[in-house]
């Protein structure tokens, strides 16, 4: 599965998700999105940024001591971030709406992280 087909299912699966994206934490870029509707150029450098300073902390249990998954819930919105276990460098964003189910959007992340990202 190719990482644009990765996204577009996590979009098309997860109710209420409105995008999915593919960070690379080393350029604080975001490489590849798929969107329910059109996001702004200074959104996804806002998600670039924040899953670059979410994960890059060295306080985590994970990768190195690096923090490998955060999760955050707003009143309005869902944001995920996981990083690749292949590919420190590599993190998979879904943004969603505040109804969303986050179990089901975390479990739905993490399965496409393991096929496509690793």
């Amino acid at each position: 599965m190719s990482v644009e087909d990765a996204l577009n299912s996590i979009v098309e699966t997860v109710p209420n998700c409105t995008l999915a994206g593919y960070v690379d934490l080393g350029s604080r870029i975001m490489l590849s999105t798929a969107t329910s509707e059109p996001v702004r150029q200074e959104k996804l450098d806002a998600i670039a940024k924040s899953a670059s300073k979410l994960l890059s902390s060295k306080s985590g249990s994970g990768i190195n001591g690096t923090v490998d998954e955060a999760i955050i819930v707003g009143e309005n919105s869902l944001h995920i971030f996981l990083r690749s276990e292949n590919e420190a460098d590599d993190v998979l964003c879904c943004i969603c709406t505040g109804t969303a189910d986050i179990g089901n959007a975390l479990t739905t992340a993490r399965q496409t992280l393991d096929k496509a990202f690793d």
